[in-house]
């Protein structure tokens, strides 16, 4: 059995890319054969090892062509007397390699450095394999059980002689279809008198002989001719037939040679031509309708016997919309309008000049009138792929008032009648009555210039791409909100980065605040490659302390620092806050006076935290079904106004996700100096800061040192969630003190550390306590008194009572009452009672947190809550007098 392994690792070692096919066959054997010819060593094994018995495939071109000569005595085919016959007039073709193939043909070998197509039929019985092509070489077996072998000389010793002049032009003058005209035999045999006849009669149309001459000239080559003549109304059906063809052109004699060929390949029972560019070529040469689909029949006819008619059925479309866009573009108009951004666009049937886009159409009684698509030029510049979404968009670009205007739409828009007017709102002549023919231009035009209009990805919002940042990447357009480029655009460098950066060290010797705000900052774009979740650093205090200028000093990292730049009002709805988290992704979003807000939520801002740091939107459905596109953002929210974001009474979360600084004295020693330079220097340190997290190498290096930040504060006493973001807060300046401002004074854990809330803080089960007895204090009246005589204080008889406060030092409060009042004030009824039995806050009953309690002589659900101690163990007392009250031992579990 030969070793194809070790032939096919020869071949690769001499620089000819090979690949496997089936093991007595020549059909490829992977996925994209011919595609994958390859020299790799590796690879070549691996293939032989899955199938060790597989021929070799060698790909020719690439320096390289093979004259196959093909021997086939069913068909009278000898390729051996045509290469004689050739030989005879010019030379005998020089020693080279040869192969003798299975089939009892032979392979000439040649190398050549010039571009050659695989041909058939340069001469009968001769084809050639060129660019494009391959062969089955030595050990291969043919299906016949012969092997193909080496003749005359090694592949070992021997390379390829240089391709002969003359042979060259053997194989060029063929490729150009340059055929020698039809000649009449002097005799025509039986079997051949249909087709001899009917090309002499194309021929003759071809030269542009009038019908009668044909008629009569074919008539009398029948009778001179044939062995057999055939009868006169057979000769006039094969002439009429002729005739079909313009005159001139000698299609006739075309189709004849077209027809002969596809036979020849249909009988070849050789995949590689079957699929061969030059196939197709012949069957779109044949002009007639049925005939040409009669061959396509016989062309899937030989695929489905190779098992390869999926892979002819996709040639075939992309032939066909090949030549039918060739064609349509041959055809079409060219753009006429005035210094257009793109020149040179085809648009087909339309007539596109400065005073308007139109075509001319007929109507069904014979007059022509003007379809309008625009009364002004419009053209597209630009094809848009979203990287996040993988949908479409197009730039258009159009003149109006003399200047071109550009505009970003989406595909959706371009094809819907209703939609596209909505562009008439951003200056575009488009309305009901020539929106249909509106869409129709943009579709002709697009697909008559695909190879002209630049097709480029996208992204609608800012942050990390991978390992690339918006807007930092080359070659990415934005195709966002129109509302949203002004911010997109406003991540940019200006003024002076040493000015920037001079002011910046200076602040971050003498304002801990500042230098929070900056930490704070860079920490934003670490959000996503650290995988933590989003938080707040929310500056708080009276006026004038300098919070609006601490959010530009952040702001002015990425860029222009202004607000309604990159400095944004607070005051904005839930959902809109969502979508500017989600536009920024990784880039901080700041947010300025909080107060702005405060009558929208009630006075309280959880619902805003837990929303915005939980990093992603809601679900929200579309009116035509299915889901909205959801937000997602990574980054630091970086805000102040006059108030905390959390209040004694808001959740354990709310105050896990926020670092508060209250601001108690001025930030800045002159914020006015501050404020001006950071909005005329600005946008240099948030690029420096990125190229520097994209050396993964380095990154990764100091990546430990985050965890040794996380460990430092979490013994200080903080929770998890504070000491995640202040470790972030350490992480982001170690980071900046060092790439950024070289000054070698990185933030502390020691100047952050009491700005987190420890776990004493958060606790709210304590929190909860201290409001209930709070509350208690200040509505003793609505508890119930008792006389020393075991009867109610009587001026309590037309007061609502609440509950009474025992002897054992517990109160006894009505739930539903305490559950009213205590969900006004933000805490959460059940959790607070679940949190007060963990602390053993409540009275024992049975497991549950309420019991039953008699008041006013009624049995009524009640908590019974420890009020003569705080949860840390300190001793107090509701009561002026301990004996005012008298305890009712009725209460039960």
């Amino acid at each position: 059995m030969p070793n194809f392994l070790t032939s096919a690792l020869k071949f690769a070692r001499g620089g000819f890319p090979v690949f496997p096919v089936a093991a007595r066959g020549k059909a490829p054997l992977t996925e994209n054969g011919l595609k994958d010819a390859t020299t790799d060593e590796r690879q070549i094994n691996r293939w032989w090892s899955k199938w060790p018995d597989a021929n070799i495939a060698m790909a020719t071109g690439h320096g390289m062509v093979v004259l196959d000569i093909d021997v086939d005595a069913d068909r009278g085919v000898d390729g051996y007397d045509s290469l004689r016959l050739w030989e005879s007039e010019f030379e005998a073709l020089p020693e080279t390699w040869m192969v003798l193939t299975g089939g009892g043909g032979i392979h000439y070998y040649f190398k050549t450095d010039k571009e050659i197509r695989n041909r058939t039929g340069v001469l009968p019985g001769v084809d050639v394999r060129g660019d494009g092509g391959y062969v089955i070489v030595p050990p291969s077996i043919h299906p016949n059980g012969r092997a193909y072998e080496w003749e005359a000389v090694s592949f070992d010793y021997k390379v390829p002689v240089p391709l002969p002049e003359d042979l060259y032009a053997l194989m060029v003058n063929n490729s150009t279809r340059d055929h020698p005209k039809f000649e009449l035999p002097e005799r025509i045999p039986e079997g051949e008198r249909n087709d001899t006849l009917f090309r002499y009669a194309a021929s003759l149309q071809g030269k542009g002989r009038t019908d009668f001459e044909i008629m009569a000239i074919v008539q009398a080559a029948n009778d001179q001719c044939c062995d057999v003549p055939l009868k006169p109304g057979e000769v006039e059906t094969l002439v009429n037939s002729a005739l079909r063809y313009d005159k001139g052109e000698d299609q006739a004699a075309t189709t004849a040679e077209s027809k002969d060929t596809l036979k020849k390949v249909a009988e070849a029972e050789d995949v590689e031509r079957l699929l061969s560019r030059e196939t197709f070529d012949h069957i779109f040469a044949i002009k007639d309708p049925f005939e040409r689909e009669k061959q396509i029949a016989k062309m899937k006819a030989a695929a489905r016997s190779l098992k390869v008619t999926q892979s002819f059925n996709n040639l075939l479309r992309a032939h066909q919309k090949e030549r039918a866009m060739a064609k349509k573009q041959a055809e079409s108009q060219d753009i006429q309008f005035t210094d257009p951004p793109i020149k040179g666009l085809k648009c087909g049937e339309w007539i596109a000049e400065d005073s308007g886009i139109y075509r001319c159409v007929e109507k069904n009684s014979g007059d022509a009138f003007k379809e309008y698509a625009c009364s002004h030029p419009v053209i597209i510049t630009e094809r848009l792929c979203n990287i996040d979404t993988e949908t479409e968009k197009l730039t258009l670009a159009f003149l109006k008032d003399d200047k071109w205007q550009t505009l970003i739409v989406e595909r959706s828009t371009l094809a819907s009648r209703t939609k596209v007017i909505e562009l008439a709102d951003r200056g575009i002549a488009v309305n009901s009555e020539n929106a249909k023919a509106f869409i129709r231009y943009l579709a002709d035009l697009e697909s008559l210039n695909l190879d002209k209009i630049p097709a480029y990805q996208s992204i609608d919002r800012m942050g990390w791409i991978g390992t690339a940042f918006s807007p930092y990447v080359k070659d990415i357009r934005f195709d966002g909100d129109a509302k949203n480029r002004e911010i997109f655009e406003a991540v940019t460098e200006a003024g002076d980065y040493e000015t920037w950066k001079t002011l910046c060290q200076s602040i971050r010797q003498t304002s801990v605040i500042g230098k929070i705000m900056l930490a704070a900052s860079f920490a934003s774009c670490l959000i996503e490659p650290m995988a933590k979740l989003p938080f707040f650093v929310h500056l708080w205090g009276g006026t004038e302390a300098g919070k609006t200028v601490a959010l530009m000093l952040a702001a002015s990292v990425w860029g222009n620092p202004a607000v309604g730049k990159l400095t944004r009002s607070f005051n904005a709805t839930l959902v809109g806050l969502e979508r500017a988290a989600a536009f920024n992704y990784a880039i901080p979003l700041v947010l300025d006076e909080l107060q702005t807000i405060k009558d929208s939520y009630g006075g309280g801002f959880d619902k805003i935290v837990y929303n915005l740091c939980e990093g992603q939107g809601k679900i929200r459905g579309l009116k035509a079904g299915g889901i909205e596109r959801m937000n997602r953002w990574k980054n630091v929210f970086l805000s102040s106004g006059e108030q905390p974001l959390s209040s004694d009474t808001s959740g354990g979360g709310a105050k896990n996700r926020c670092v508060e600084i209250g601001c108690k004295t001025n930030i800045f020693e002159n914020a006015r100096t501050v404020a001006d330079t950071v909005q005329g220097n600005y946008g240099f340190a948030g690029k420096r800061f990125v190229q520097f997290l994209q050396n993964e190498a380095v990154f990764d290096l100091i990546r430990p040192q985050f965890d040794a930040f996380y460990d430092e504060l979490i013994k200080r006493g903080s929770t998890e969630k504070q000491c995640l973001a202040g470790a972030m807060l350490l992480f982001a300046d170690m980071i900046a003190a060092d790439m950024i401002f070289e000054d070698g004074a990185p933030l502390t854990v020691e100047e952050l550390g009491p700005f987190l809330t420890t776990r004493e803080e958060i606790d709210v089960a304590a929190r909860a306590h201290a409001w209930i007895l709070a509350w208690i204090a200040s509505n003793q009246f609505h508890f119930q008194k008792m006389g020393m005589d075991g009867r109610p204080d009587p001026m309590q008889e037309n007061i609502a009572i609440w509950g009474r406060v025992e002897r054992d030092g517990y109160t006894s409060i009505i739930g539903s009452r305490l559950a009213e009042d205590i969900e006004k004030a933000g805490f959460s009824y059940r959790a607070v009672l679940s949190a007060l039995a963990d602390r053993d806050a409540l009275a024992p009953s049975g497991g549950k947190n309420t019991c039953t309690v008699r008041i006013n002589g009624c049995p009524v659900r009640c908590v019974r809550i420890k009020t003569n101690q705080t949860l840390d163990g300190e001793q107090i007392s509701l009561l002026d007098d301990p004996d005012f009250y008298e305890l009712d031992d009725t209460h039960t579990a």
